[in-house]
């Protein structure tokens, strides 16, 4: 019984059905593109897909096309198929990778009033060739840009980078800062640092690291049309912060005498850099100090066994910082006691 079971089987497996059709994937749609126009240069900027268009993974992902149609209106332009008809692929990107920001950009002519709008699309590629759905729509005016701004200076502290700059108008919408790669043009992200349009001449930078240099370019920004153009950005302005800052002088100095040495009690002092304190001595009226520690000390605390009994002692301490050189900080109020 179990021998016609077998040759059924074996038939059935031996059986063949239709060819499956190979899988044609594409990219997955962009669903972030942005357009940022800076004077007559347009940047658009997008994250490269991480899937396919089905939702597998790894992505196909080839290239990605950028193409633009100037129209008069935004709401007048063509959609679907005649869009891609009429709009012309203004930049490719071809290194791109998956889930990484990318950016392409084009020089564009500006017009005079009433301007039009140019219109972005960006369209991912598979490998072979397979084109994915169009992202949506990024749309900058072509109207004239705003004039650059005046003079930028930098400066620092202990707690910021400090950017000013002359106004390009009395009443502009804002501006706009950017970190650039040293003395170019170039930003180092499409972003600027300022999260709105500033209203104000000004900006602080809290990312103070001592012996880094940054380098800063600003954007007048004008309200055209719904949008926003930049202008020209301003010529570079760069600094490397030095840390000149000694930490706060040391608070509550105590003395307490005994037998044969006299201590001495301080209040920490609160400083990232701290490398420690030094105590300074000397015989009253105590015009020349000298350090009895040859190095910074970590303890807030101090025991001088080196006194002679009878001798009036002035003492007072200080912070020192890790900077090369070090900054000392002034001096704590001064104490004085007579050893025993």
């Amino acid at each position: 019984m179990t021998v016609p079971f077998l040759v059924v089987a074996c038939l059935a497996c031996g059986k063949k059905g239709p060819p499956l059709a190979p899988l044609r994937l594409a990219p997955a749609v962009i669903k972030d593109l942005q357009a940022r126009r800076s004077a007559e240069s347009v940047r658009v900027s997008f994250t490269a897909p991480t899937t396919n268009d089905d939702g597998s993974t790894p992505v196909d992902l080839g290239r990605v096309e950028v193409y633009a149609l100037t129209v008069a209106k935004a709401d007048e332009a063509p959609t679907g198929d005649e869009f891609f008809k009429q709009a012309k692929v203004v930049a490719t990107a071809d290194k791109v990778v998956p889930g990484e920001p990318a950016a392409v950009a084009e020089t564009v002519e500006t017009r005079p009033a009433p301007s039009p709008v140019r219109i972005y699309v960006a369209v991912p590629l598979s490998a072979r060739g397979r084109r994915g759905q169009p992202s949506q729509r990024a749309v900058v005016s072509l109207a004239a840009a705003p004039a650059p701004v005046g003079a930028l200076r930098a400066t620092h502290d202990a707690k910021a980078i400090t950017l000013e700059w002359l106004p390009a108008v009395p009443d502009p919408a804002g501006y706009n800062v950017y970190e650039i790669a040293a003395k170019q043009s170039a930003p180092v992200s499409g972003a600027p640092l300022n999260a709105a349009p500033l209203k104000a001449p000004k900006f602080a930078d809290e990312r103070v690291a001592f012996g880094v240099e940054r380098c800063y370019a600003v954007s007048a920004v004008a309200a055209i049309e719904g949008g926003t153009i930049e202008s020209q950005r301003s010529e570079p302005a760069c600094i490397t912060p030095r840390d000149t800052f000694p930490p706060s002088a040391p608070a509550n100095l105590a003395v307490v005498p005994g037998p044969g040495a006299i201590s001495l009690i301080w209040d920490a002092v609160s400083a990232p850099d701290l490398a420690g304190y030094l105590v300074l001595r000397g015989e009253a009226p105590g015009e020349k100090l000298a350090a009895l520690t040859p190095a910074p000390i970590r303890e807030t605390t101090y025991r001088d066994e080196s006194v002679k009994p009878g001798v009036r002692y002035v003492y007072v301490v200080v912070a020192v910082d890790t900077a090369t050189p070090s900054n000392v900080s002034a001096q704590s109020a001064r104490v004085e006691e007579v050893a025993r």
